[in-house]
């Protein structure tokens, strides 16, 4: 606890004895902040190290994130502490980093002066008040052109949207104690929403035989209509649509975007998972339309989102099963091969069922490779792999390969029966994964 008190001490007295240092021969405003009519005032400093340019930007930095914290810009402050020893005395270098995400937040400070002592840098800078006050009437008008726009909008037309998502980005920089800015934030905000909530998607699967396990590259359509009343349903064109799985798993595209008439297409390239009933969710991307316009993506993520749940049935597909092993003395796949088929039909998986050409071919084998014994007891390694195709000369869907497992008894041979009794656990976790999620294969496209 003393050392830590005089630690303390010591980062105390190197502060004070640097600025004081720096202090004695400074301009008035270093010592005393000034203060001004109708002006903030932003005053920072930095330690100057190796380059004295660099020093002078990170003071400037400090002062404009000091105005910024009083214009109540949005502000995010990341400090660094170093600690560094020199000269026999421990120093203290405190290094404040302000950033702001307004653009133009304080647009206008006038830099008044800098100076540089022997070791810190420091910048005085201002800022009128009337003339963030005017640019707060400026954004106010702005604001109310682009809701404007959004409310006269054609309804048909996902760019439509982009006045409201200008105005809701714009909103969201502005002033937080202004109680006249706030008021127009949640205006901007029911507005956009508002408009969105007249959007309405509509979804078709084609009537066919839906298959877990195998390839599908199923075309799904969708539709996304926009109500306004008064007046009939209007085809949207131009809206982003992002889909994804809510249930099970699954390899879909992404995003589609409707065209002119509000139809979009997306394709279902297959389905996994251990369930029957998986569902997809195709959501408007508000995100992609706002990136496309210039707008962040971060000014319209709590807005809510139209969407849509798809529900499908998916139950799995035929299968078919061969196994197969060599090594010494093995003379039977019948443990690999009952494992195998307990762990298909855990996943609901019909063996020996359907049309051969339409079913999932899967193949198991297995090589034991002998290993030298010691102190009369002998070790193999069995090694094992699997694969899937869609019929039996299809394609393959997916191929794996299983860690060696190791077997031991007083014989080559009574070892390689001892790594195949071991084999069971380790196969079927190897297809239960692959079967459910396909190594390699996005879930989505």
């Amino acid at each position: 606890m003393r050392l830590a008190l005089c630690l303390l001490a010591a980062l105390l007295t190197c502060a004070h004895r640097v600025r004081a240092r720096d202090v004695a021969a400074a301009p008035a405003w270093v010592a005393d902040r000034p203060s001004r009519p109708g002006y903030l005032v932003g005053i920072g400093a930095a330690a100057i190290g190796d380059d004295v340019g660099q020093a002078r930007n990170r003071a400037l930095v400090q002062a404009l994130g000091d105005l910024a914290l009083q214009v109540r810009a949005s502000v995010r402050e990341e400090v660094v502490l170093h600690l560094c020893e020199g000269d026999g005395f421990l120093s203290q270098e405190l290094d404040q980093v302000t950033r702001t995400r307004a653009e133009a937040t304080i647009d206008g400070v006038e830099i008044v002066d800098t100076w540089s002592g022997a070791d810190h840098c420091w910048a005085y800078v201002r800022l009128s008040l009337e003339r963030v006050a005017a640019r707060q009437r400026q954004r106010g008008l702005h604001i109310d052109r682009l809701l404007g726009d959004l409310e006269a909008s054609d309804p048909a037309d996902a760019g439509s949207l982009v006045p409201g998502l200008q105005a809701l980005a714009l909103a969201r920089r502005s002033h937080a104690g202004n109680p006249a800015d706030a008021a127009r934030r949640w205006r901007t905000r029911t507005a956009v929403a508002g408009w969105l909530q007249g959007i309405e998607l509509e979804a078709r699967v084609p009537d066919t035989d839906l298959r877990r396990g195998v390839p599908l590259d199923l075309d799904l359509s969708l539709v996304a209509v926009r109500h306004r009343d008064p007046g009939p349903a209007r085809p949207m064109a131009g809206l982003p649509l992002r889909l994804a799985f809510a249930r099970g798993a699954g390899a879909v595209d992404s995003v589609t975007w409707t065209d002119a008439s509000g139809r979009a297409r997306v394709r279902l390239h297959r389905i996994w998972g251990s369930t029957s009933r998986p569902e997809l969710v195709v959501a408007v991307d508000l995100g992609c339309l706002a990136r496309s316009h210039g707008v962040d993506s971060e000014d319209v993520q709590d807005l809510p989102t139209p969407s849509l749940r798809l529900e499908l049935t998916a139950p799995p597909a035929p299968a078919r099963l061969t196994c197969e092993v060599a090594g010494p003395g093995l003379d039977s796949a019948a443990p690999l091969a009952a494992a195998a088929r307990q762990a298909l039909e855990d996943l609901g998986y019909r063996l020996d069922a359907g049309p051969a050409d339409r079913a999932l071919h899967l193949s198991v084998w297995g090589r034991v490779r002998p290993a030298p014994c010691l102190h009369g007891i002998c070790f193999a390694y069995l090694d094992l792999g699997l694969s899937a195709r869609q019929g039996p000369a299809g394609d393959v869907l997916f191929e794996r390969a299983v860690p060696a497992i190791k077997g031991a008894g007083p014989t080559a041979q009574s070892a390689g029966h001892a790594a195949l009794d071991r084999a069971s656990d380790a196969l079927a976790a190897a297809l239960r994964t692959a079967l459910t999620h396909p190594a390699g294969e996005p879930a989505t496209r």
